[in-house]
């Protein structure tokens, strides 16, 4: 049984709402930061109230309701009674707030009327309206990005009832037939915005009735490719890969090709998976010269995923091996390999010395050293690798203005200094010597610590 507050124990801020002292919009922001710190007391408050609060009010309860840390610890009754008496209308955001407390409240046995007034705001809300949007920026006021369609899919009002009914969906699958039919609706929604939403109750849904999931996710993402870019679209990609191949490639390729950058990386790491768990896009894979550096730095990151599995690291040394030769700052992607323990030296030896004599040498020479550093690891063991790589980057031309890049020369100087201590300790002739040919080279050269070691120690 819920307990209604004695009015005579009302705080002093209901004297200030019938007395008008302070003005409504600056008051009703104070009430709902108060409703956040104590919805349960403010709750009981506005319902003994009743019909005389001010409409402005009960948006801020709904508001503060809806985001407080304390929201969990409100009796469910009490939640259901204070929805129930103040539905949502299309005038005000109270319906959104009301799709939130629901969502944050999924576990909860909510009533068929709760139920009822969630399907109303999803069928028959009036936000977003037709050729309007809730969100947009200086660049994109139409919602053309993937930007902008994400974040009006997130914040229009119909969209919310779609993530609430979605949260639900999750755990009661028997509330799937009595939503079915408005999640067909949403999903054949006049609004973009509200169909990407209805991926989300797509998601669920596929785990409970297949058949009819698969083909209006595939029909969401073929009338609008941008919906991919939802982050539980990626998964459906994959999933319906085997039954709808063709219509599923031409949506990764369509991203891929686009000119939002978002849309372009998600469409390379589909492209890149898919290239690596079913030989699909070999063209576009291998085809490095007419990659863009978002498309192959996109490439690189979803193959790099699967470098270490055994059963896929042939195939991704090949497809990484492309881009070796690569003029394109390629150094972030690369680097991935050493900062997220990805090589093991018996299996990739081969692959890292063909690496450290591309291109690439100089851009990952500072995450291989932290590599070895954070690991400590033997460099010994890396004397092939090391010696491969500073000779690679000392051969070019003096002129070669990657000689100093970002420090590139000290970095090997102290490279070749650790690998020298080591040979000697391991009494290695053949090390030592590779590393006293680099150590006059670098001295010929004049660069790197080597160089002004050296003539530090001439000069005493």
């Amino acid at each position: 049984m819920v307990h209604i507050l004695d009015p005579l124990s009302l705080p002093p801020f209901h004297v200030i709402i019938h007395a008008g002292i302070q003005a409504i919009e600056e008051f009703s922001r104070n009430f709902n930061s108060a409703v956040s710190k104590e919805p349960e007391k403010f709750i009981l408050l506005v319902l003994d109230i009743g019909d005389e609060i001010n409409e402005v009010y009960i948006d801020s309860l709904f508001s503060g309701l809806a985001y407080s840390e304390k929201l969990p610890e409100v009796p469910f009754e009490l939640i259901e009674i204070i929805l129930l008496k103040y539905p949502g209308d299309n005038k005000s955001y109270r319906a959104r707030y009301i799709c939130d407390i629901i969502e944050k409240r999924k576990d909860d046995k909510w009533s068929e009327a709760i139920m009822s007034v969630l399907k109303d705001i999803a069928l028959n809300h009036k936000d977003p309206e037709e050729g309007k949007v809730d969100v947009s920026s200086s660049v994109d006021k139409e919602m053309k990005t993937f930007d902008m369609l994400s974040s009006n899919s997130l914040n229009c009002v119909r969209g919310k009832a779609a993530s609430a009914i979605a949260a639900l969906l999750w755990d009661r699958s028997e509330l799937y037939v009595q939503f079915k039919d408005v999640v067909d609706n949403l999903i054949n929604d006049i609004n973009p915005a509200v169909k990407m939403a209805t991926i989300e109750c797509l998601c669920p849904i596929y785990n409970i009735d297949r058949d009819w999931a698969s083909p209006k996710v595939i029909c969401l993402l073929k009338e609008d490719y941008r919906i991919s870019g939802h982050p539980e679209s990626k998964q459906f990609l994959f999933l319906l890969y085997s039954n709808y191949k063709q219509d599923v490639l031409d949506v990764i390729r369509r991203c891929y090709y686009s000119d939002d950058e978002e849309l372009i990386t998600i469409g390379a790491h589909c492209l890149s998976k898919m290239y690596i768990l079913y030989d699909e896009f070999s063209q576009e894979v291998e085809d490095v010269k007419n990659m863009d550096e978002d498309q192959a730095k996109s490439i690189i990151e979803m193959a790099i995923l699967y470098f270490s599995k055994d059963q896929y690291s042939k195939k991704v040394k090949s497809l990484l091996r492309c881009f070796f030769s690569s003029d394109q700052d390629l150094e972030f992607p690369f680097v991935r390999l050493f900062y997220d323990n990805r090589i093991d030296l018996d299996r990739d030896i081969e692959f890292l010395l063909e690496m450290v004599q591309s291109k690439l040498s100089k851009r990952i020479i500072h995450a291989f050293i932290s590599y070895l550093e954070e690991n400590a690891m033997s460099v010994i063991d890396f004397s092939d690798v090391i010696i491969q790589m500073s000779n690679n980057i000392l051969q070019r031309p003096l002129d070669d203005e990657d000689h100093h890049y970002m420090g590139i020369d000290d970095e090997i100087s102290k490279l070749i200094s650790a690998l020298y201590d080591e040979s000697l300790n391991y009494e290695d002739d053949n090390i030592t010597q590779q590393c006293l040919d680099i150590w006059d080279l670098m001295f010929e050269k004049r660069i790197g610590s080597i160089h002004r070691l050296s003539r530090q120690i001439l000069e005493r």
